[in-house]
């Protein structure tokens, strides 16, 4: 079994992630979301064609968590965000979060949205935890392979 990851250090450096990162991205999101992780290409084609802009905290040469959003117009949609499994629970998520809102603050944006599944009760109370409103649902939006379809959870904070 290997060993975990050396905690994060009390301060680190979320730097912005870009197309040469890829290959990182993908690689860390299929990590945390097995059969629904992204490919290589699919984290490519977000930067292309849908205004990506991503941050990312690094231990090492190891991406451990990044933050994905896409802009339009005046809204933003936090499209991932996922951090390490042996690193959750020491901030990194919100840490990226929160920078992911200075970012749309900073390009004035209105509004900053997301999904999120029904039974995630940890990323769920992130967003709570940082001001983001439940605005609805979605019913069965998440297919799952070897259990129930989810519901999504949409979510906003007026920025």
């Amino acid at each position: 079994m290997p060993s975990p990851p050396n905690p994060l250090p009390q301060s680190f450096q979320i730097d912005r992630l870009g197309r040469e990162h890829a290959a990182a991205i993908a690689e860390l999101h299929q990590k945390c979301f097995f059969s629904d992780g992204w490919s290589v290409q699919s984290v490519e084609e977000t930067f292309d064609n849908l205004a990506g802009v991503a941050f990312g905290i690094w231990q090492s040469d190891t991406l451990i968590g990044f933050a994905i959003i896409t802009i339009c117009l005046d809204e933003a949609e936090l499209v991932s965000i996922a951090t390490n499994a042996a690193l959750r629970g020491q901030g990194i998520g919100r840490k990226l979060l929160d920078r992911a809102v200075e970012h749309c603050r900073a390009e004035a944006l209105n509004r900053l949205m997301l999904e999120v599944a029904a039974d995630n009760d940890p990323a769920l109370a992130l967003y709570r935890n940082a001001g983001f409103e439940t605005d609805g649902t979605r019913p069965r939006y998440y297919r799952r392979k070897n259990a129930p379809d989810m519901d999504a959870v949409l979510m906003s904070l007026a920025l």
